[in-house]
């Protein structure tokens, strides 16, 4: 009941957005908060999503990756998927995982590791219809079992980090708004050592312009590095008390916390549990369970912007459903858009085309 309502108490834009993301299982997405014309994924694959007020930006990445962009109609509350989309975006080869971003300039980015490299793909039309056909190489000579993720930061520059496993570290480019798509900036590194990069990252930004990650070593711990804005990096080790793997952060600057949910090892079954720190001091603590059941749960996923105040929700995978949790107050009983909010949410997860 504290989740839903959480979910309810959300703009209807940021609701929907956080509904899209929990899909990372294979199989289509159905969604249920909205009215959308056309409700259901046609595409399979795994999803990453990005909400920029009323557009809403979908990613279903597989072996032929589709982008479905969604305009939004609040006094109707419907959802409209816009003319032309889905569309298809470029696949490096062997890509694991893709990424979607938007810079200040409206260009959407998608970033992937393939065929050894990291590779940023990025439309070249205002309406999203068009991408590069050739993507921008950040960095050569990786693991095909690499990753990347981007995110846009300070308000005018986007970032990319990425495991590299063979040199073990995490490298880092900036691509500043408005620039040719092809010039970076040089690689940072924003950690290494020996053992210390695998394939798990998660990225955030605050509104100070600062960027975090959190990130899994060879060892199956994890580290928060934050990088300040003016481009220094510092990394909190071991900042879970236990071992555990796909590890995401999330942010609540009301609050001033920082939150790492992952799925918990060295138990039966798999849980998801959290930890929080001060979002300036990174010392965490306070270790917690969000999400069990019966049966291992996994890949918990949760929202790319900012926390509503006293807030936090997340979702997993397990046993062929989707589990969910969280906290935060709902919109006060005056609140006029109250007649507006459903009733209900079901999410489910559909097979496979």
């Amino acid at each position: 009941d504290r989740a839903l309502a959480l979910v309810k108490s959300l703009p209807e834009a940021e609701r929907d957005a956080l509904l899209v993301s929990i899909f990372h299982s294979r199989g289509s997405a159905r969604f249920t908060m909205s009215q959308f014309v056309d409700a259901i994924l046609t595409a399979s694959g795994c999803a990453d999503v990005r909400i920029d007020g009323s557009r809403l930006y979908v990613l279903v990445y597989s072996s032929y990756p589709k982008l479905f962009e969604y305009a939004y109609d609040a006094p109707l509350r419907v959802r409209t998927l816009l003319p032309g989309f889905p569309v298809s975006v470029p696949r490096p080869s062997g890509a694991e995982t893709m990424v979607l971003e938007k810079d200040s300039t409206g260009r959407l980015w998608a970033v992937a590791e393939g065929g050894g490299k990291i590779n940023a793909h990025y439309t070249t039309s205002p309406d999203h219809l068009t991408w590069s056909t050739a993507p921008v190489v950040l960095q050569t000579g990786v693991s095909s079992d690499d990753i990347a993720s981007v995110v846009a930061f300070g308000g005018d520059k986007i970032g990319v980090l990425w495991s590299d496993q063979l040199r073990d570290e995490f490298g880092f480019r900036i691509h500043h708004d408005g620039a040719d798509p092809t010039l970076w900036d040089a690689k940072e590194v924003a950690d290494a050592g020996l053992g210390h990069a695998d394939d798990h990252i998660s990225l955030r930004a605050d509104a100070g312009g600062r960027v975090f990650a959190v990130t899994k070593d060879a060892f199956d711990h994890m580290q928060v590095h934050r990088r300040s804005a003016d481009g220094a990096w510092t990394t909190k080790f071991d900042v879970l008390d236990a071992i555990g793997t796909r590890g995401i952060l999330m942010l609540s600057e009301a609050e001033r916390h920082a939150y790492v949910l992952y799925t918990r090892w060295g138990v039966s079954p798999d849980r998801i549990e959290y930890r929080y720190a001060d979002i300036d001091a990174l010392d965490f603590r306070g270790t917690a369970t969000l999400l069990s059941a019966s049966s291992s749960l996994n890949n918990v996923t949760g929202m790319k912007q900012p926390l509503p105040a006293g807030s936090l929700m997340a979702m997993a995978e397990g046993a062929s459903r989707v589990w969910w949790n969280g906290w935060g107050e709902p919109l006060s009983p005056d609140d006029s858009t109250s007649a507006l909010r459903p009733s209900g949410l079901v999410a489910t997860l559909l097979p496979s085309a």
